[in-house]
């Protein structure tokens, strides 16, 4: 039997977000839940939740580069 090590989970978002881009669907909506504000950003729109009620919204231009700042 073969034991991996687990993964990080900022590796995990990455390969994500990469299977994502290599769609290549342009016009795609989609629910995305996280606390990473650097993977929030890249939607062009985003909702703040508290207590299970969407308290805020954020939108954005289409996000255009790469996050490894």
């Amino acid at each position: 039997m073969i034991r991996r090590q687990p993964q990080k989970v900022s590796e995990l978002t990455a390969q994500a977000q990469e299977l994502l881009k290599k769609t290549g669907i342009e016009d795609l909506a989609m629910c995305m839940v996280t606390h990473d504000a650097k993977v929030a950003v890249q939607s062009e729109r985003t909702l703040f939740m508290k207590d299970g009620e969407i308290v805020d919204e954020l939108k954005l231009a289409k996000f255009v580069g790469n996050d490894s700042d």
